[in-house]
């Protein structure tokens, strides 16, 4: 997806991903690959393993409508 200028890192994609609804993302709740702790732990929500989740079909047109 092209960046676009409007959001406020200038990627439109990111800031908008962060606003769908939490049927958009495929969440992440649980792992770890057992050297570093909580910094490569998965859990609910956000984490620093697998950020906000990974996109679900259907992503990319809810993201195309936001504009």
């Amino acid at each position: 997806m092209p960046a676009a200028s409007n959001g406020p890192d200038g990627d439109t994609a990111h800031t908008g991903i962060h606003s769908l609804d939490g049927s958009s993302l495929r969440d992440v709740t649980a792992g770890s690959d057992g050297r570093c702790g909580t910094a490569c732990t998965a859990g609910p929500g956000y984490d620093t393993v697998t950020g906000p989740g990974s996109p679900t079909a259907g992503v990319d047109a809810a993201l195309a409508a936001m504009k």
